[in-house]
């Protein structure tokens, strides 16, 4: 007698729903978006559930006397939100009392448990909450950059190789590498050209948290001047790409001003270069 197989279907044992970020203009008209919140939707409107997303050392190291009015914000939300979600999963047509409050696209997701769901929500909008404690992503053309930048100086001074690409780590885990560290400057470097302006806030914070936790924790023989910030290859832009752009680095200079960090731009890796060759030359 033939023995009869059984298929195993692990998505049994999924949970299907869909999740949905909130989002916050700060600062209207600028394009910039912080997610205050994640909405987790199911066929059953009363198993839905609303996420607030905002951390509160993050935010207030952040947005400083700005962050009582945020997180006033994203309560009304929720609180206006809450008994909505419960009648309806189809929430994107609502309208908020609130001006500045949108939703993001809905996305569908499968997971064994409703923790697992809400872990990979929260992580994958684009919110303060993920900024820090999760790996650097990969981008192809900002690391060429920085490639050429490295060559640059190493060209010129070969011994500088070891100062570029350190780790952070944090809780004895990496989370992020730094562009270049001596004991005058702590650099990360990024390649405007290749981002979505309504993202920049979102993805250079994560950058100045980073130099400020690599400046902090790390050990540096500092002596006299030390500069720390981030170097951006500044496009060349249309007039009206360059309103949203000066819009988008006003916002993010405000915020490195509050982390005591600096912002350069440059259009050419030459300029990258020299400020990292200005840096060891003034280094011991």
């Amino acid at each position: 007698m033939q023995e009869t197989r059984r298929t195993i279907n692990p998505t049994n044992d999924l949970i299907a729903g869909q999740w949905c970020p909130i989002y916050l203009e700060p600062i209207r008209h600028s394009g910039e978006l912080i997610t205050i919140a994640v909405a987790l939707l199911f066929n059953d409107p009363k198993q839905n559930r609303l996420i607030s997303t905002l951390p509160k050392d993050i935010t207030k190291c952040i947005y400083k006397e700005r962050s009582h009015q945020l997180f006033n914000l994203a309560e009304l939300v929720l609180e206006e939100l809450n008994p909505v979600i419960k009648k309806s999963s189809d929430i994107t047509t609502y309208q908020f009392s609130l001006d500045g409050i949108s939703f993001g696209k809905v996305k569908h997701i499968r997971e064994k448990n409703i923790d697992s769901m809400i872990r990979i929500a929260v992580n994958s909008s684009s919110s303060l909450s993920n900024i820090t404690g999760m790996q650097e992503a990969t981008d192809e053309p900002e690391e060429k950059w920085q490639d050429t930048i490295k060559q640059i100086v190493t060209n010129t001074r070969p011994s500088l190789a070891q100062s570029f690409n350190r780790p952070l780590i944090l809780n004895k885990r990496k989370i992020a590498t730094i562009g270049f560290v001596n004991n005058k400057l702590v650099t990360n470097f990024h390649d405007i050209r290749n981002k979505n302006f309504s993202q920049l806030l979102t993805f250079y914070t994560k950058s100045l948290l980073n130099l400020k936790n690599f400046a902090d924790s790390t050990p540096l023989d500092i002596n006299g001047e030390f500069w720390k910030g981030l170097i951006l290859h500044r496009p060349k832009l249309s007039m009206r790409e360059l309103k949203r752009y000066n819009n988008s680095i006003e916002t993010l200079e405000y915020y490195a001003n509050s982390l005591d960090i600096n912002i350069r731009q440059v259009q050419e890796s030459e300029e990258a270069a020299e400020i990292i060759l200005a840096s060891a030359n003034n280094s011991n």
